[in-house]
């Protein structure tokens, strides 16, 4: 496999996992204790935070944030159940 790309640019803290194949871009920031599968390319500026795994053949765009676990999850906007069926007021005709 191919030795992953780091830019001279890209901020790596000490104690990072970093996959074959993958990228790390231009002023891209890396904190230690994260895990970056193979062939994943963090785009320019991304951030992934301390303890935040990256799976294998992903794309992190550019100026992303990845940041550790919240509490119960990943910290995903999960809409409550039934949500998407409220109804709005009507639109007054003009």
């Amino acid at each position: 496999m191919a030795e992953p790309r780091i830019l001279p640019s890209a901020d790596l803290d000490d104690g990072i996992q970093i996959g074959d194949g993958s990228s790390i871009w231009h002023l891209a920031q890396v904190r230690g204790g994260a895990e970056i599968g193979e062939n994943v390319i963090v785009g320019r500026g991304a951030y992934i935070g301390s303890g935040v795994h990256v799976g294998d053949n992903c794309k992190i765009q550019n100026y992303a944030r990845l940041r550790t676990r919240a509490p119960g999850g990943w910290g995903l906007h999960r809409p409550r159940r039934g949500a998407h069926q409220r109804h709005l007021p009507a639109r007054r005709q003009s």
